[in-house]
């Protein structure tokens, strides 16, 4: 009698644990991102003008218009709410002409659409059907400030899941990486990446075509900026650096002169990337992309969204991978102010992220080896 009567609270206690867990998993991976996405089109519809969407934006209608897209000189100081120059290699400007030739209001909606699409369709290449880690990884604040900033990284996301995906096609592996590395500088370690793993091809196409679009988008706009180009980059690193998420800001925080804080950055990175070249493909894909991060002496938030594409290649399916960065809501704020705690914990978290990922990619299994259609996963 007690033993039925036990049976039967077992079995409702496991109904209860299941519906609690199913309700937790809704709210978690479909309401939460559900209610930021109407919010953020809510914000847009009230006149919100993403920070580097804005830049863009401006940096075609100047092409249109035959002006340069760079400023005669960056300011002395650099401010949050209003440092806006346009510091992307030509082809970028060239590239943001279809964008700028529409009103703002539309070409604003459109580029968040595309972004939106662009973090699903990056999972869908990278082989990950489970519908959580598709909710989960859109309410990752690093991914939300590519939207809410109207960056680029979401495309950077896709481009380097395209990577992997085709990286036995040569020609495409190649192009990719020279998209990649012309439109975000700091994704070179991908070259690398090509070379130590043998594709000799696709290293010679991304050398080719990443030089060749450069000097013919600069070529466009009669060499603007060319000439200078280097110094503003040195002089943004001064500007921003320390106000970023990188090993540079994290030693110059800590009291490091310029100079040597980007010898310890490159030391740090150069040594990821030196495992990098003497794992296995997969693991080496994914250091190389952490390496990336650790190489450059400007990193955002949002630029931790690559992090999407090494958790994908460990975890096909939920794991704590894909919970953890949905934390960090109230530790990333938009600028570290230089904050060596703040900056730490960020380094710390996706280095460990990046690491466990990294352990994880032998054991993770390949992905299917048929590309998915992203149209067909859109209409289910």
């Amino acid at each position: 009698m007690l033993s039925a009567a036990t049976a039967v609270q077992s079995r409702a206690a496991l109904r209860l644990v299941v519906v609690v867990r199913g309700s937790a998993e809704v709210f978690c991976f479909a309401v939460l991102p559900v209610f930021q996405l109407a919010l953020f089109a809510w914000v847009l519809v009230t006149g919100y003008h993403p920070f580097d969407f804005h830049t863009f934006w401006h940096s075609g209608r100047d092409v249109l218009h035959g002006h340069s897209p760079y400023s005669s000189s960056l300011p002395a100081v650099a401010h949050k709410e209003s440092f806006r120059p346009f510091v992307y290699p030509a082809p970028a400007a060239i590239a943001m002409v279809p964008f700028s030739a529409l009103p703002y209001g539309i070409a604003d909606a459109l580029w968040f659409v595309l972004g939106y699409a662009a973090i699903v369709g990056a999972l869908r290449l990278l082989g990950v059907r489970d519908w959580r880690c598709y909710g989960a990884v859109l309410a990752w604040p690093a991914v939300w400030s590519s939207f809410i900033n109207g960056a680029i990284s979401a495309f950077l996301v896709l481009g380097c899941a395209a990577l992997w995906r085709y990286r036995d096609r040569a020609y495409v592996a190649g192009t990719i990486v020279a998209a990649l590395v012309v439109f975000k500088l700091y994704l070179w370690p991908l070259g690398v990446w090509l070379l130590v793993t043998k594709r000799w091809r696709a290293s010679a196409t991304s050398v080719a075509l990443a030089a060749a679009s450069t000097l013919a988008g600069w070529a466009l706009i009669g060499f603007a900026g060319f000439r200078g180009y280097p110094h503003v980059l040195g002089r943004l690193t001064e500007l921003v650096g320390p106000n970023s998420y990188s090993p540079y800001a994290l030693f110059r925080s800590l009291g490091a002169a310029p100079a040597l804080s980007q010898l310890l950055m490159f030391a740090c990175g150069g040594a990821v990337l030196a495992l990098a070249a003497r794992r296995a493909e997969r693991t080496g894909f994914v250091l190389a992309i952490a390496a990336a991060l650790l190489l450059t002496p400007v990193v955002w938030p949002h630029y931790f969204a690559l992090a999407a594409v090494a958790v994908a290649l460990a975890w096909p399916n939920l794991g704590p991978g894909w919970i953890a960065p949905m934390a960090l809501w109230f530790v990333l704020p938009a600028w570290s102010n230089g904050h060596p705690l703040v900056i730490a914990g960020a380094l710390a978290s996706f280095g460990a992220l990046f690491a466990w990922s990294a352990l994880r990619t032998g054991e993770a299994p390949a992905p299917a080896r048929r590309a998915p259609s992203i149209v067909r996963f859109a209409v289910r």
